[in-house]
């Protein structure tokens, strides 16, 4: 099955993640900081990435671009629980603008079991393009 990365800050989303990928059969190696994650990316075999947004050493978008420029070809897939809310009461959607930055996927949390598996299994199969893919 495949190797998969989870970068968060909370350790209560990591054992959660890591618990479901290791009931689906998959590796999981968690990192509870962005730099910690890079450093991971840069030196392991990976088959995806799951990352959250909010993290307090580097966010998710600057995780997400420099990966990218590391491994252009590694699924990632983007999670958060917040909303900012802007000063004319829109709400920004960080999950919206990271799909757009090369995510393949973004999932809010919380989020079930089946999501994550889906998400996963999409990503894993190829069924969903990197953003280099695309051209």
């Amino acid at each position: 099955m495949a190797r998969i990365l989870v970068i968060d800050d909370q350790p209560a989303v990591l054992a959660t993640v890591e618990t479901i990928l290791e009931s689906l059969g998959h590796t999981a190696v968690t990192a509870n900081s962005a730099e910690r994650g890079l450093a991971i990316v840069e030196a392991e075999h990976l088959d995806l990435l799951i990352t959250d947004i909010f993290m307090p050493d580097m966010d998710g978008i600057e995780t997400l671009r420099l990966v990218r420029a590391q491994k252009p070809r590694l699924p990632i897939i983007v999670m958060s629980g917040s909303l900012i809310r802007a000063s004319q009461g829109s709400a920004l959607d960080f999950l919206d603008m990271a799909t757009k930055l090369g995510a393949i996927r973004s999932m809010r949390k919380p989020f079930k079991r089946a999501e994550l598996a889906d998400a996963i299994a999409a990503c894993l199969a190829g069924t969903e393009q990197a953003p280099n893919d695309a051209q």
